[in-house]
C-alpha cells in the first residue's frame, strides 16, 4: 500500500527521475503499483509513455487494465486497437465500461464499428454507454437516428422500446 500511494504521489513531482520510477513502476509485481503508475504517467503527460501504457492491456488485473484503457482514451490512440476493441467484451464491468467510454473519447469515426454493435447488447449499461459514446464520435444527429431506426423497428415487430434509448433520449 506505501509504495502503491507513493508512486500516486509521484504525479505532483515531474522531472526525468520521477518519469523514469514511474516507467519502471508499470511492471512492478504489486498490480496497485501499475495502476496507480499508469494514472501518474498519463497525469504528468510523459511523452514517451504509450508503450508502456499499452502492454498493460492484457494485465490479469482489472484495475491495471481499466487504468491503461482510461489513459489511451485521453490519448486517442484507441481507435481500430484490436486489442482495445476486445476489452469492450472483458468479462470486469469496469473494464468494458472504461474501454467503451474510451473509444468514444478517442473522437475517431473508426471507434463506431465496435460501438455500433454494443447499442444491442444485453446490459443496458453497455448499451447506454455506447449510445454516449457514438454520440461523441459522430455527434447528437447520428445516434437520434439511430435511435428513431430502432423504434421504427420496435413498432414493426411488435416489440417494446428499448428504456436505455429513452434514458439516452432525455439525457442527450
Amino acid at each position: 500500500v506505501v509504495r502503491s500511494t507513493a508512486v500516486g504521489v509521484l504525479s505532483d513531482l515531474p522531472g526525468p527521475t520521477t518519469t523514469r520510477i514511474l516507467r519502471d513502476a508499470v511492471n512492478d509485481p504489486d498490480a496497485r503499483v501499475q495502476a496507480n503508475a499508469i494514472e501518474a504517467l498519463d497525469r504528468l503527460n510523459v511523452e514517451d509513455r504509450l508503450p508502456y501504457i499499452k502492454a498493460k492491456l492484457s494485465s490479469p488485473h482489472s484495475r491495471v487494465r481499466a487504468n491503461a484503457v482510461r489513459a489511451l482514451g485521453r490519448l486517442r490512440a484507441v481507435a481500430g486497437d484490436p486489442e482495445l476493441a476486445g476489452l469492450v467484451r472483458d468479462p470486469r464491468e469496469r473494464v468494458r465500461d472504461e474501454a467503451i467510454l474510451a473509444l468514444g473519447e478517442s473522437g475517431v469515426a473508426a471507434a463506431a464499428e465496435t460501438l455500433e454493435p454494443l447499442t444491442r447488447d444485453e446490459s443496458a449499461k453497455v448499451r447506454l454507454l455506447a449510445l454516449r459514446a457514438l454520440g461523441r464520435v459522430h455527434g447528437v444527429v447520428v445516434v437520434a437516428d439511430l435511435l428513431h431506426r430502432r423504434a421504427l423497428e420496435a413498432q414493426v415487430s411488435g416489440g417494446a422500446g428499448d428504456p436505455c434509448c429513452d434514458t439516452f433520449a432525455v439525457g442527450a
